[in-house]
């Protein structure tokens, strides 16, 4: 059976990349789960350039095994835990990434009709800490549920990008990532 081609890096997407997946996933989307599902898999895509500037050894077939194809960094969770791991954001937008992956598994996963004023998923939204601490300058306040999630998505997806840049350019890394959140809570043994 042939395989789907789809973007797996940020260079994969047409022009101009952030803007254009930003304005499908606010304007053009019309449904709750198409937004989850899409804002998570731009999300998943530019948490893997992160990471992938990040590497020592930038060889393209070794980081192809690791995230393509079944390797270790392939799911979600796996570059979200190895980008905290590194250092490449704080508490505050580790618990932000954790919750973009739980909603749009939700979403993803559900034979049931589900949008994002179900309690479960308003839950996961209201906890998130980038849409309550960061605004975009002349930009109104996220109003609804859906307008929080599209914000993380792309307050984390705008941090991760300047981040590289700035990082590429040998000056400190960006500051939003930095944000902290809730303690997560201690294992006991």
């Amino acid at each position: 059976m042939p395989r789907i081609k789809h973007a797996k890096r940020l260079k994969d997407l047409p022009a101009p990349r952030h803007a254009a997946v930003m304005e499908e996933i606010r304007n053009a989307v019309h449904t709750d789960r198409a937004a989850a599902i899409i804002g998570a898999a731009y999300v998943d895509m530019v948490l893997r350039e992160a990471i992938s500037e990040r590497m020592a050894q930038r060889d393209h077939g070794v980081i192809e095994l690791l995230f393509e194809d079944r390797g270790p960094l392939q799911p979600f969770g796996a570059k979200i835990q190895l980008g905290y791991a590194l250092g490449i954001y704080a508490l505050g937008i580790y618990q932000d990434l954790r919750a973009i992956k739980d909603i749009r598994n939700a979403f993803a996963h559900s034979a049931e009709a589900l949008d994002f004023g179900k309690a479960d998923i308003n839950r996961l939204i209201i906890e998130l800490n980038l849409p309550r601490k960061v605004r975009f300058s002349g930009r109104p306040k996220p109003a609804t549920s859906r307008e929080l999630y599209v914000t993380a998505v792309e307050l984390v997806t705008d941090g991760l990008l300047s981040d590289i840049v700035r990082r590429a350019k040998g000056m400190p890394g960006e500051r939003i990532l930095r944000l902290s959140g809730r303690r997560l809570p201690t294992l006991s043994p």
